[in-house]
């Protein structure tokens, strides 16, 4: 019959929850994801569209190699970047909400819709990028702001 002396012991326990870590996480090392960059960022001139509504178009490129897809979202400053309180959830285009990375991203925002003929001479755009694309049909993103739920007749 073998003893182990309580050196022994220890040194099995630590071999034995080694070997679980490894069989939970398959032994795989994760490092931190490479965060996504956006860069070239230009356009912000307002354009008329048939109905004489404002459209500002924002173009970019976006570098993510560790990622297939983003979230991007766009804010809109009209005070140089102090705040960012203009409404802008009139919003489309190849670079809004889950994008896939590359060159020549946009996001098309109807100004004239959301902020109703305002002017300011200070207006700042800022577009932020996240890795946290959640599966589809999980998550709705809800827009910063006050808005109804249920049936407004009752």
């Amino acid at each position: 019959m073998h003893r182990f002396s309580p050196d022994r012991r220890v040194f099995a326990f630590l071999a034995f929850c080694w070997a679980v870590i490894v069989g939970v996480f398959g032994g795989v090392v994760r490092s931190e994801a490479a965060a996504p960059v956006v860069s070239n960022v230009r356009g912000g001139h307002a354009l008329l569209d048939p109905l004489g509504q404002k459209i500002v178009e924002v173009w970019y490129d976006l570098v993510d190699p560790d990622s297939p897809k983003v979230r991007v979202t766009l804010e809109v400053s009209s005070d140089g970047g102090v705040s960012w309180i203009v409404p802008a959830v009139s919003l489309s285009g190849s670079g809004i909400g889950e994008v896939i990375p590359g060159n020549d991203r946009y996001i098309r925002w109807l100004a004239g819709v959301d902020w109703q003929g305002q002017k300011s001479n200070r207006v700042r755009f800022r577009v932020t990028v996240t890795d946290d694309v959640p599966p589809a049909g999980t998550m709705a993103l809800i827009p910063a702001g006050s808005f109804q739920m249920g049936n407004s007749t009752n």
